[in-house]
């Protein structure tokens, strides 16, 4: 990597988006792309995922095949040149000024930034910059859950379609999100106790604990199974209890509901494994150990899954102990998880689970309660 000042990178990249805009001169680019690749490697990271490409061709082509004057065609599909060539020359900018708020923010905190906006008169930055932290983090849930989902219907004879149908589909969910009030009808543990039990006496089948990482989901499933045990309720299933070092979580455990045996199912310190999601790498052994106590449990009255997340979604993770309550479970289910994949859950269940009014979903709130 070559040591070249911050503010000379910021410099030409901004020289070189003009000269893009003003002259459309795409040399410019594949130099601006260069020079941050000597400078600031670490600024392409995104760019080594699939999904990063998927949206980027998505919204390159969307544009020419369905505006302006269709005057080419190709595999069968008409489009506009001049709408192709703008959107091109549109994307390069758009990728350099990525580039350049990558490049911006390499070693820069939220500290340095509430600092920076508070002596610029930009006073409200702190809580702009909250809602941020908890907005992204479900965006990139909604945009990986939807791949997985969409991914298995991607075809060559249908791929224009295929990645139409994928851009109206993360429209929709981000329209949903942008509408989704976390607080809404969200219950305390305590509250949240009692119309669990009370949905359990319906003909609800899935029961759905949605919250926020450390509100203590976890926590108030232990709780429910003291309820479960005094009432002579027999369960069966997986916990996920996090490990913490210090403030952060470093391990997360499984545990066997059953016999109480816990293994450890995922480290944020890496190892070889072929299963990761978010900073979390996954034991494939244990996770198969999970999936076969969950299936020993399919007789239970209820079955607990702590959590469902993107990894299921995906076909990974606990899914197959999922699919088999789905075939041949006799009593209930109950599964945590997270705000952010309440959209593409739903979108899942319809396809996986049809008879939607048999699912019910809560929102855990933070209260008293000790955190999982």
């Amino acid at each position: 990597m070559i040591r070249v000042r911050k503010k000379w990178v910021i410099l030409f990249l901004s020289v070189g988006l003009i000269l893009l805009t003003v002259t459309k001169t795409w040399v410019i680019f594949p130099a601006c792309i260069l020079l941050v690749a000597l400078t600031y490697p670490r600024s392409f990271r995104a760019f080594k995922y699939v999904k990063f490409w998927m949206i980027y061709f998505t919204m390159l082509f969307i544009f020419p095949f369905f505006t302006g004057s269709q005057d080419a065609r190709i595999l069968g599909l008409s489009y506009s040149t001049e709408r192709l060539m703008a959107t091109v020359t549109m994307s390069m900018r758009g990728i350099l000024i990525f580039l350049m708020m990558q490049v911006l923010t390499d070693d820069l905190k939220v500290k340095q930034l509430r600092k920076l906006f508070h002596r610029t008169g930009f006073k409200r930055f702190e809580p702009v910059a909250e809602k941020a932290l908890e907005f992204m983090p479900k965006v990139k849930s909604i945009l990986l859950a939807r791949f997985a989902l969409n991914k298995v219907n991607i075809r060559p004879a249908t791929f224009f379609r295929s990645v139409y149908q994928l851009a109206l589909d993360l429209i929709v969910d981000m329209v949903r999100l942008v509408a989704l009030d976390d607080t809404a009808d969200g219950l305390k543990a305590t509250e949240l106790l009692a119309a669990v039990e009370k949905a359990l006496g319906t003909g609800v089948k899935l029961i759905v604990i949605v919250g926020n990482e450390h509100v203590g989901k976890t926590t108030f499933i232990r709780r429910l199974l003291q309820r479960f045990s005094d009432a002579q309720i027999s369960v069966g299933g997986i916990l996920s209890p996090g490990e913490v070092s210090g403030d952060r979580k470093v391990y997360i455990t499984a545990e066997d509901i059953i016999t109480g045996e816990h293994r450890r199912l995922a480290s944020s310190t890496p190892f070889e494994t072929r299963i990761t999601a978010g900073k979390y790498y996954f034991d494939e052994e244990v996770l198969s150990w999970c999936c076969e106590r969950i299936i020993q449990s399919l007789e239970k009255d209820v079955v607990i899954l702590d959590e469902f997340g993107i990894l299921e979604i995906q076909g990974k993770g606990f899914r197959n102990g999922f699919d088999a309550w789905l075939k041949s479970g006799t009593g209930k289910m109950i599964l945590t998880l997270r705000p952010g994949l309440v959209i593409p859950f739903k979108a899942f269940l319809r396809t996986n689970f049809p008879d939607t009014s048999s699912v019910s979903f809560f929102r855990l709130i933070r209260d008293d309660a000790e955190r999982s």
